[in-house]
């Protein structure tokens, strides 16, 4: 997810074919972490739910789901994906649902899209608003450590109907991190390019933490991605699992 959606648009066909394995690496941490909670058949929201991988999962195991992203190219993947659930296109920054949640999922590192303190504080707020009472919300983010360590290089994919050049950096002084795609796909008999740029940025785990709480959550667990899984994929990343307050009696 890109904050205006059109980042992914370009990239949504290239991302289906290549990047939905995470889905099924992460599920074993929701079923660690959240899942357990849940009652039977509960409501989910998927935000940043891209091509809709984990909420095929959610809705195999009988969870109501909504999924929400701004990538109208991505949804359409969604909804081939996973027609039990409900989706619209929304940004992260504004979204609303008209049926409370019992859970907010935001994964692989969607929220580190959002690109300053403001926009993060403001999903964060329509997550709570979103939430029923006593809700729970977990996302995981990049953090610093995975930027330094495992972001900046290049890679290929070279198929027989499409080839892509992948570059990834990362500033340290701004902490944005950037991923650009020169993408080259044969359509009836030419070769066509697409050019795609994501941004991202890494926080301190403590701002975010305290930016949750300033939104009115009142329990925060910061959990290192290592912890909850021995995949190599999970070194430098980071889940937040979050509670909105129950109603008072």
């Amino acid at each position: 997810m890109a904050p205006d959606g059109t980042g992914y648009d370009n990239f949504a066909w290239l991302y289906y074919r290549h990047w939905t394995s995470y889905a099924d690496e992460v599920w074993p941490v929701l079923a660690h972490l959240i899942l357990p909670s849940l009652p039977d058949g509960a409501h989910i929201i998927d935000l940043c739910c891209g091509t809709g991988n984990t909420a095929s999962h959610l809705v195999a195991h009988g969870y109501q789901v909504t999924g929400i992203d701004n990538s109208a190219k991505m949804l359409e993947y969604a909804h081939q994906e996973s027609p039990g659930a409900q989706f619209f296109l929304q940004d992260a920054r504004t979204m609303a649902v008209d049926v409370p949640a019992s859970a907010v999922l935001s994964l692989f590192d969607s929220l580190n899209h959002m690109l300053t303190a403001e926009d993060l504080l403001a999903v964060f707020s329509r997550v709570y608003r979103a939430l029923e009472p006593g809700g729970l919300f977990l996302f995981d983010l990049n953090t610093l450590r995975k930027y330094e360590s495992r972001w900046t290089g290049t890679d290929a994919i070279i198929e027989k109907d499409h080839v892509a050049a992948l570059t990834s950096t990362f500033d340290l002084k701004s902490r944005m991190a950037s991923f650009t795609a020169a993408i080259f796909l044969s359509e009836s008999e030419h070769w066509v390019r697409y050019d795609v740029s994501l941004a991202q940025r890494a926080y301190r785990l403590s701002d975010v933490g305290q930016w949750l709480k300033q939104c009115g959550f009142n329990s925060v667990r910061i959990i290192n991605g290592l912890t909850v899984s021995d995949n190599p994929r999970f070194a430098g990343r980071a889940f937040f699992l979050c509670v909105k307050p129950p109603a008072h009696p």
